[in-house]
């Protein structure tokens, strides 16, 4: 059993869920998960708002929550490092959050530089804890390596996108490892 963790402050019920990446959608959808399973949800209402991969990924796992219609504290789940402002800015509008959630604390401390004015909260990676329970320990024969691709689509101003500049790094610093291994495989985006 994991250890509880408490309800962000500002999570008042109703809550509306908006999510389409898949990224912070198992972040929250396990936060969710975790919170209904404790019972610190009793309160809350909530409505869900998905779409593209967060709405395939809630169909494939859903959590029994109630749904409301109105007068919702908006959050915002934070999956990367990066371009945090312009995640909340589309042709010029700029949308902001009542908060933010993050699931470590580089994230935690990149997002209170950029949102001075909102409360950010960072907890523990749930979805993360629960992949690793469920991986089996890696024998001492294993030499096998699965890299999985993630669509950075910018090019970080050197003309290749990111995901291939990233591939690059990784591929010229294998060799410095103290283990010896075999890439495997590649696999995109998305990979459940």
């Amino acid at each position: 059993m994991l250890e509880p963790i408490p309800l962000p402050v500002l999570m008042k019920s109703p809550v509306t869920v908006v999510c389409h990446d898949a990224g912070a959608a198992h972040l929250l959808f396990a936060w969710l998960r975790h919170w209904f399973e404790a019972g610190a949800l009793g309160d809350h209402s909530f409505k869900m708002v998905l779409g593209g991969p967060a709405e395939k990924a809630w169909k494939n796992n859903p959590i029994p929550l109630p749904h409301v219609q109105m007068h919702a504290t908006i959050g915002a789940v934070i999956d990367h490092w990066v371009n945090y402002a312009q995640r909340f800015e589309r042709q010029g509008i700029v949308v902001l959050p009542d908060q933010i959630w993050v699931a470590d604390q580089h994230a935690e401390r990149i997002a209170n530089q950029v949102f001075t004015s909102i409360p950010v909260s960072c907890l523990p990676n749930v979805y993360l804890q629960n992949l690793v329970k469920n991986i089996s320990p890696v024998t001492s024969g294993c030499r096998h390596l699965l890299y999985v691709l993630e669509p950075v689509r910018d090019q970080w101003g050197r003309g290749e996108p990111g995901e291939f500049q990233a591939l690059d790094f990784f591929v010229k610093h294998l060799t410095t490892s103290q283990h010896r291994v075999g890439l495997s495989g590649l696999s995109p985006m998305p990979w459940w």
